[in-house]
């Protein structure tokens, strides 16, 4: 039994982790957006 809430709370860890990867991942990807919309934006003014 202990084996398996061992193994839970990993698989629970490495979740959170991905989880979060994926928000910075997100989260610079949108700013690398942004900063190309208002490049395009700043050019045409």
């Amino acid at each position: 039994m202990a084996a398996t809430r061992k193994r839970q709370a990993l698989l629970e860890k490495m979740a959170e982790k991905k989880e979060k990867a994926i928000a910075d991942f997100v989260e610079r990807w949108q700013k690398k957006e942004m900063a190309k919309i208002n490049k395009a934006m700043s050019r045409k003014k």
